[in-house]
């Protein structure tokens, strides 16, 4: 999938062992020699912040994969009223 200008990300969900569903985007490097791990906490989830956005376009130019994921607690409020 490719999002305004940014590199083609694979978007990824996972369940917990409770059910909970986590999301996850990955932008693979062609020639990967490292990855950069951006973990999302509370509130929000990963993509509303715009670090991520300009690091999915940035990274994996430089041969550096970039994964970004929500914690349990990142989309906590709008899981639990919707």
């Amino acid at each position: 999938m490719v999002v305004h200008g940014i590199t083609e990300m694979d978007f990824f969900e996972t369940y917990t062992v409770d059910g909970l569903r986590l999301l996850g985007i990955m932008s693979r490097a062609k020639e990967e020699h490292s990855l950069l791990i951006h973990v999302h906490g509370y509130g929000g989830d990963f993509f509303s912040n715009h670090f991520v956005r300009l690091a999915h376009q940035y990274y994996p130019g430089r041969n550096i994969s970039f994964l970004s994921f929500n914690l349990r607690t990142a989309t906590y409020v709008s899981e639990v009223y919707s």
